[in-house]
């Protein structure tokens, strides 16, 4: 695993309350809870070199890491040939936010719009093999261009804040956006924008178009998704996903590591293990019950929460004065379970919001203390 550098260097811990205790004349099976202090860190992981922008800094790479004091903002990505993204970072709760953008290039089929009339623009095949289209009326005068028509497809990459998730309610979020050119046009009647979906996606499921003005309805038959629009802006077209959240639970995992069987001082680094990210609870039942359909889930759950769970060693700093006895940290990580129904079928995914605190136990009778 990948040590990882935070804002203020290594993690800085603040002691806690006393938990519990040992009867003992030297104190020895204390357990004491440390509560974590950090500063905002967002990772970003390219499937190609690209250059990242965000509160004001501006990184290269494949991968970037940013330390900040925002609470939220928005990371740009471009990288030459391909299509810009943008993606919505809210920290929350969580100090730690990570994501993997998936640039796709431009596109590279483009017809001259009179060419265009009568028939359907289409894209290259995307990531998951799916094929968008622009089917242009024969009698639609276009104002705005004169510029060819071209639409590429590409995944949006989000990271919300969970706080917002509440039982109840209907949330939507990307599953493909459009790169549609020429920016600025409108039609005197409406255009249809297509997408191939993988086999299963039905009519039970639910779908709106957005450009962040305008929301229109979508159409699914047999396996296609259609959307009527009246206008290519300067903001992609998308298409959701709508889902509604059941069930909202709070909880807490632990992982357990064991310190060096030395001294160590206030102020020294231990490397403990962080959580973050989601995961789809009882994946596999979820998958076979969707079968090819199951691919909607990772778009839905990536332009929501960001990049699947993943567990890196970060450096913190302990101010407990150990004694030489062997001790466990406890690392304590809150999550919390959101359960959503969509197209009939239902699943819970885990979001990791960060270390909470480390629970420290003393070990000198060979016996481990969990603290729940």
């Amino acid at each position: 695993m990948n040590k990882f550098n935070f804002m203020f260097g290594a993690v800085a811990l603040v002691a806690g309350l006393t938990l519990s205790s040992c009867a003992s004349d030297d104190n020895d099976g204390v357990v004491k809870e440390v509560k974590v202090q950090m500063g905002n860190t967002l990772k970003i992981k390219s499937n190609v070199a690209a250059t990242f922008t965000f509160d004001g800094q501006t990184k290269t790479g494949t991968e970037a890491e940013f330390s900040t004091k925002a609470t939220k903002g928005v990371l740009t990505v471009s990288a030459e040939g391909y299509i810009s993204q943008e993606s919505q970072i809210e920290f929350g709760e969580s100090s730690l936010k990570s994501i993997e953008i998936t640039m796709m290039e431009k596109a590279s089929n483009e017809v001259a719009q009179e060419s265009a009339k009568g028939t359907t623009v289409y894209s290259t095949p995307n990531s998951w093999g799916a094929v968008a289209g622009i089917e242009v009326p024969a009698d639609v005068a276009i104002n705005g261009s004169d510029k060819s028509f071209s639409i590429a497809s590409y995944e949006v990459a989000n990271a919300i804040d969970v706080n917002n998730l509440v039982a109840g309610e209907e949330i939507s979020s990307p599953v493909m956006a459009f790169d549609i050119q020429p920016k600025g046009v409108s039609f005197s009647r409406p255009v249809k924008l297509t997408a191939t979906m993988p086999e299963g996606v039905a009519t039970n499921f639910e779908f709106v178009a957005t450009n962040g003005e305008q929301t229109v309805p979508v159409m699914v038959k047999d396996g296609v998704l259609s959307a009527d629009i009246d206008n290519i802006g300067p903001r992609s077209w998308v298409f959701s996903l709508l889902a509604r959240i059941i069930n909202v639970q709070v909880g807490r995992d632990y992982i357990t590591y064991v310190a060096p069987q030395r001294p160590i001082n206030p102020g020294n680094s231990n490397i403990v293990p962080m959580r973050y990210g989601y995961e789809i609870l009882g994946v596999y039942g979820v998958q076979r019950a969707l079968g090819e359909a199951f691919r909607l889930i990772g778009s839905f759950l990536n332009s929501l929460f960001g990049a699947p769970v993943q567990t890196e060693d970060v450096p913190v700093v302990l101010p407990v004065d150990y004694d030489g006895k062997t001790y466990e940290l406890q690392v304590v990580h809150e999550y919390k379970d959101v359960e959503f129904v969509f197209g009939g079928q239902t699943f819970s995914v885990r979001i990791y919001t960060g270390v909470a605190s480390i629970v420290l136990v003393n070990t000198h009778s060979g016996a481990s203390t969990q603290i729940k």
